[in-house]
């Protein structure tokens, strides 16, 4: 394939800044690829003389290969690697000038939280009160502010309080005393060595006179601060990005690098890629329309020389069990109108907790999945926790379910403790839960915190038991066993980010939608009518869960969701959960700023993301009730569907037809 106009003119484009603002699906990586071919072969350019930094290792590694087919053997010296091992050459190759010996190690995220542990022993700090996890994740933000390193406690005394700067202080010197760093170190030193020696600054300009930078819309202050230091005059420079698809604004990227590009480089030239060779015109049209509609961005319009296409659907569906079952049957008319093979097919989703319908409906109709970047909806921890309670409850004699659910919530049951239970049932020929039945009675001493926790659990078990193997109670008895265990305030003593118990609160919910949806309705599993309760619903999970993923079947279904989504694409995608609160995220309604992480420009960019994902078909879902925790509440539609061209879309409700009868019939009648 040729190179059009605008990607001709980015691969030879001579001296100075240059802006590559790539569309989705405009072929951005064949630009740089062939830009780096053109500067060796064409210009004369020294592949030493040339820096290309990524994102990911993977992306590395693929533009690696791309240049070897495209080079030969002429890439010796030419540097194509992450912000982190451009940071980390560096720093090894002027060890001298570091407060570092050669020999030093880089502390990963475990070791990290070990050093905060220290940190809360050695100032007195509950660990309830203040994670781990939390200093650690302030600490690194405030690092990659770009501030210089005697600043960055001065920030954390400011946003935090008074101790902050006393807390990284320690950090710090323990990285020092161990001769050490974190990830971040490996850019925040650099920057700072290049900035303080002038004369090793001008080493790394002699040496490297053309960069390039991928997914430039990523960048943070910090690894701009570093480029900044490594590039001279005339600034070669050539960022690709797209500031539309700038979607991880909660890691600490910054829209406005990308936005204001001229300003830090004046003579800066911008080439617009607007070309798409993915979509057709109907799909780009529909990206186009919900994008215009923000205000931080360079205006562009993606277009396709694919032709029209089809108009997308939007699926209505009255829950969201519902909405699986219109998007399994779509998937049905996809193979069999379209021969679309299945892993040609993406569902996918605001929050990973959206995935349980899809997945039990799936499984149940025998179509192959691939849940990416996650554990499949029953294997999460939360969940398997959750359902240990289940099935000790439903046969005390589970000792393996009964271990598991003991200490979740934490109630202080040491692992010498069980084991003295343990050995007293094995030696009396009993079951544990018969033993800790009768805990008092028992000739055995154990710590008051054990002893006290062990009550605490009998007590609880037999508080929520019956109500629990009630037949057509099991929702309603789950939530009130949910309300006592109080989950939340355990994840956030456990020192669970807050996002990341957010997550599993949402995936908890789902869980008793999953029951309230098994309760209700007949078809959940053939012969329960009438008796669905405890037992026949941990029936039904081991139907669901018994069929592993089968990695020598190919052809699935992709679930993923919209972050994962980007760069990917696929024949057809549905987009789904299209309600105000779910896309867009309820934190980026209650915030409504536009630069904030969880913005609504930031939600409005993501959801371009997964349209631009599809090649030519495009669905859109949503619910018109969601249920939380068996209480229905009413959904409203997403705000992003009504600023789309409705002539474009054929909204009408659907019904699912249940029915491999009724899917043939209408597969036939086209």
């Amino acid at each position: 394939m040729q190179l059009n106009p605008e990607q001709n003119e980015a691969v030879y484009h001579q001296e100075g800044p240059l802006l590559i603002l790539a569309g989705a699906g405009s072929g951005k990586t064949r630009v740089i690829t062939n830009r780096i071919r053109n500067l060796i072969d064409a210009e004369g350019v020294s592949p030493r003389s040339i820096c290309a930094v990524t994102f990911t290792n993977k992306s590395a590694e693929e533009m690696k290969g791309r240049l070897r087919s495209m080079t030969g053997k002429k890439l010796q010296g030419i540097f194509v690697g992450t912000f982190h091992s451009l940071g980390l050459r560096i720093l090894r190759e002027n060890i001298e000038e570091l407060p570092l010996s050669e020999n030093f190690t880089i502390q990963g995220q475990d070791d990290q939280y070990a050093i905060a542990s220290d940190i809360q022993k050695e100032f007195g700090i509950d660990p309830e009160m203040l994670p781990d996890k939390v200093i650690i994740w302030n600490i690194s933000q405030a690092k990659n502010s770009g501030l210089p390193q005697w600043k960055i406690g001065g920030l954390l005394e400011e946003k935090y309080g008074t101790p902050w700067a006393d807390y990284f202080d320690r950090y710090q010197n323990y990285l020092r005393n161990t001769n050490s760093v974190d990830f971040d170190d490996l850019i925040l030193m650099t920057r700072d060595l290049l900035q303080q020696k002038p004369e090793i600054r001008q080493k790394y300009r002699n040496r490297w006179q053309h960069f390039l930078v991928d997914e430039f819309q990523d960048t943070n202050p910090l690894q701009f601060d570093l480029l900044h230091q490594l590039i001279p005059p005339p600034h070669n420079l050539c960022a690709v990005g797209d500031d539309d698809q700038s979607i991880y604004g909660w890691r600490g990227a910054d829209i406005r690098i990308i936005l204001n590009f001229r300003e830090s480089f004046p003579s800066a030239k911008i080439i617009y890629l607007e070309q798409n060779y993915r979509s057709t015109q109907t799909i780009l049209d529909l990206a186009n329309a919900t994008i215009a509609n923000n205000s931080s961005r360079h205006e562009k319009k993606l277009w396709s020389a694919r032709g029209r296409g089809e108009n997308a659907q939007v699926l209505e569906a009255d829950t969201s069990e519902n909405e699986a079952e219109l998007i399994a049957d779509q998937i049905a008319l996809l193979q069999g109108i379209h021969k679309i093979p299945l892993s040609e097919i993406a569902i996918l989703f605001r929050t990973n907790f959206q995935s349980r319908p899809f997945e039990e409906e799936l499984r149940r109709r025998n179509i192959p999945y691939h849940l990416s970047g996650g554990y499949q909806f029953f294997d999460r921890k939360e969940i398997k926790d959750l359902i240990a309670y289940l099935r000790f409850i439903a046969n005390p004699s589970d000792e393996r379910s009964l271990l598991r659910i003991i200490n979740f919530p934490r109630r202080n049951v040491g692992d010498s403790s069980l084991q003295k239970l343990r050995t007293m049932a094995l030696l009396e020929k009993r079951k544990l839960w018969e033993i800790i039945l009768e805990l008092e009675a028992l000739e055995i001493t154990l710590p008051a915190p054990a002893f006290s926790g062990l009550l605490e659990f009998r007590d609880f078990i037999q508080k929520h038991e019956h109500g629990l193997r009630r037949p057509g109670n099991l929702s309603r008895a789950f939530t009130a066993m949910l309300e006592d265990m109080s989950l939340e305030t355990e994840f956030m003593k456990q020192g669970v980010e807050e996002n990341k118990i957010q997550g599993k609160m949402y995936n908890i919910k789902e869980l008793v939608n999953s029951m309230y949806y098994f309760e209700n309705q007949k078809k959940a599993l053939p012969g329960a009518e009438g008796k669905q309760g405890l037992f026949e619903y941990l029936h039904y999970l081991s139907l669901v869960t018994a069929d592993r993923e089968d990695e020598t079947i190919t052809e699935k279904v992709q679930l993923m969701t919209l972050h994962l989504a980007k760069g990917l694409e696929f024949r057809a995608v549905f987009l789904t959960g299209m309600e105000d609160g779910i896309l867009p995220h309820r934190r980026s309604i209650d915030e409504d700023t536009s630069d904030e992480g969880h913005s609504l420009e930031e939600e409005r960019r993501l959801f371009y993301v997964g349209i631009t994902r599809a090649k030519e078909h495009l669905f859109f879902s949503y619910a018109r009730m969601r249920r939380s925790y068996g209480v229905e509440t009413e959904a409203v539609a997403s705000r992003f569907l009504s600023e789309l061209p409705g002539d474009l879309m054929n909204w009408e409700p659907t019904e699912s037809t249940n029915s491999v009868e009724d899917l043939l019939s209408l597969i036939d009648s086209f």
